[in-house]
């Protein structure tokens, strides 16, 4: 994952979010195929943990696709399925959940850090040579799923995306709108989930408008 270019089609890409489960592969393979996706984030149910069983034919699917599949929390599992990385997010204050995945997965993998709403950890996850920096709401917030908390994620997205080279994703994106304002924040990724039980045409519409509304965005800016 890295930053886009002026070259590129659309600055703010998309950055699927599924849990294994019940047609998981199924919606999976509908979203891919309803529009260009960058990357896949693969997290466990509430309250579960990865299984290798029901994780493999996900990151297989998105390997064929040729498309970058980031596992939750979990780098010995990454490395096992030889996924193409895994996203941490730190407890302590420190970047050792970082550097313990680093060190299991090695150089050339992808590992990311959900920073949460701290730009403290952002930045020290930047200089500790994290390959994107995550935000998103709190577990509070993602309880309520109120305006001024994706407002305020929104704001350490345009932040970091004028400073920092490292590229940044908007997690807990909420809807097709939302992604757009994630968009115009100059973010480079924007996640969206696949939820469970959804059915297969809703998936395929909601990737293609999620999708659209990113290409929107870059109309937006060629009108500004």
């Amino acid at each position: 994952m890295s930053k886009s270019t002026h070259d590129d089609v659309i600055p703010c890409q998309l950055y699927l979010v599924i849990a294994p489960g019940p047609t998981a592969r199924e919606r999976l393979a509908a979203a891919l195929d309803a529009a260009p996706v960058a990357s896949v984030l693969i997290k466990p149910r509430a309250g579960d943990k990865l299984g290798a069983g029901e994780v493999k034919p996900l990151v297989d699917l998105c390997q064929k696709a040729d498309v970058a599949v980031v596992l939750d929390d979990d780098a010995q599992l990454a490395r096992t399925l030889r996924a193409d990385g895994v996203q941490v997010k730190t407890t302590d204050g420190s970047m050792s959940a970082y550097d313990e995945a680093r060190d299991i997965l090695g150089a050339g993998a992808i590992v990311g850090v959900d920073a949460g709403g701290s730009r403290h950890l952002s930045m020290a996850a930047g200089e500790a040579g994290a390959d994107y920096v995550a935000f998103g709401l709190t577990d509070v917030d993602r309880g309520q799923m109120a305006d001024d908390t994706a407002m305020a994620r929104n704001d350490l997205l345009a932040w970091w995306a004028e400073i920092f080279e490292v590229p940044c994703v908007a997690l807990d994106v909420r809807d097709v709108e939302d992604a757009l304002r994630v968009a115009h924040t100059g973010a480079d990724f924007s996640t969206f989930q696949i939820p469970e039980g959804m059915a297969l045409d809703d998936v395929r519409a909601a990737v293609a408008d999620a999708h659209d509304a990113l290409l929107r965005s870059l109309a937006d800016e060629a009108d500004a």
